[in-house]
């Protein structure tokens, strides 16, 4: 048994080198650098440990995948969205060599999957989860989380539906929760709380995931009248801002990044890796408000322009909005219109009101739209202090009328 050389040196893993020539991880680019992007290149070693132990795991996980059998509508699904993602990288990737390899990386740096599908008819959604994990192609231990959640459902009496896109960013040290702004967040939106549908908190503390825009049916407040369709569409963290958090996370500079890939671009793929290329969601009838020119009042601008009209959902509109790409007849959209959908129930409810007095008249000085409110306040619907502050603030207003 031979003795152990005290004074022989014991190689260490340089795991950035490791996991640079592993993964095929590109240098940043020189003039990116900046000091706070240095230092999370040259990232402690045991960081990037955890990263390459992180992607191993994660490619191992694809290789369980292709060996479990699968379902032909599933595999049908995931067809379509593999080729909506290339399809948009194909487009983006025509323009030059650096377009080509930041789009391309959405591609050969991530891992996609699809879970929990449920359908409705012979081909049509009812419910499905479509997630993707993107890693930065740079020498960056960071990575995004992406998840879209669908749900469409028939009831006997009225419809489920719900849609939400939501990230999280992702690190591999032990300083908690992505970047400044989700650590903020974490502290707003504890964990175990219930928040209502109708006043959803865009980050949820339990797995650090933050909501980047959703849309979803709210039930009416009571059994006052027939269930009636109202939409709720929360876009507010759909913003500029947003999109320069996770461009600064996946590329170490927003500025930069833009220069090879617009916003609307970046958009694009990142709705499409999490199966909404086109800004639509794959075997679904439903992806929430979609204004039609033929339904507005602004048909007849619109047909001069283009005789075949025009149509835009809320997402690709909030989109086109916050990137600065909306085209000349993207400006007669008209937002969805919740109070009118409110009244639609509202004007129910002062017919049977009127009807249960002996056939007496409506009240014309009642709003139809702030039954709905009415209402809530009454039945203590909501179950946050957002709702109880805007229920309260709507008695008021509603008394105020009546005076």
């Amino acid at each position: 048994m031979s003795a152990i050389n005290p004074n022989k040196k014991i190689r260490r893993t340089n795991w950035r080198d490791e996991c640079n020539k592993k993964f095929g991880l590109t240098p940043v680019p020189k003039d990116w650098e900046s000091e706070k992007l240095k230092e999370i290149s040259q990232a402690d070693n045991e960081i990037w440990k955890r990263y390459y132990d992180y992607r191993i795991k994660i490619k191992s996980l694809d290789e369980d995948e292709e060996d479990s059998p699968h379902d032909e509508k599933r595999g049908n699904l995931w067809i379509e969205i593999s080729d909506g993602l290339k399809g948009e990288i194909e487009n983006i990737a025509s323009s030059n060599e650096e377009s080509k390899f930041l789009a391309n990386s959405w591609l050969s740096h991530s891992k996609r999957n699809i879970t929990h599908l449920c359908w409705e008819y012979s081909d049509e959604l009812r419910s499905g989860t479509y997630s993707a994990i993107i890693f930065s192609p740079y020498s960056i231990p960071h990575a995004i989380s992406l998840k879209h959640r669908y749900h469409n459902r028939d009831r006997f009496y009225s419809v489920e539906f719900h849609v939400t896109w939501e990230f999280k960013l992702i690190r591999f040290d032990d300083k908690g929760p992505g970047d400044t702004i989700s650590k903020k967040l974490a502290k707003r939106f504890p964990g175990g709380w219930h928040y209502s549908d109708e006043s959803p908190c865009i980050y949820n503390a339990l797995v650090n995931e933050e909501l980047l825009c959703s849309d979803c049916f709210i039930d009416p407040p009571s059994k006052a009248a027939e269930w009636t369709k109202v939409e709720h569409i929360d876009v507010s963290n759909l913003t500029p801002g947003t999109i320069y958090r996770i461009r600064e996370w996946l590329y170490g500079s927003s500025h930069k990044s833009r220069e090879i890939i617009d916003d609307f671009s970046f958009l694009r793929l990142l709705f499409a890796a999490c199966g909404c290329a086109d800004f639509k969601t794959p075997k679904a009838r439903y992806i929430g408000y979609k204004w039609h020119s033929s339904r507005s009042e602004f048909m007849d601008q619109v047909e001069k322009i283009n005789p075949k009209g025009h149509s835009l959902n809320w997402l690709e509109y909030q989109v086109r909005l916050i990137s600065g790409t909306l085209r000349p007849l993207d400006k007669f959209y008209e937002p969805y219109d919740i109070l009118a959908a409110k009244s639609y129930w509202g004007r129910e409810v002062l017919e049977r009101r009127a009807e249960e007095n002996s056939g007496g008249k409506e009240d014309d000085h009642i709003l139809p739209w702030m039954i709905w409110d009415e209402e809530a306040n009454y039945s203590g619907f909501g179950s946050n202090c957002d709702d109880m502050m805007y229920a309260i603030q709507m008695k008021y207003l509603f008394d105020a009328v009546n005076r």
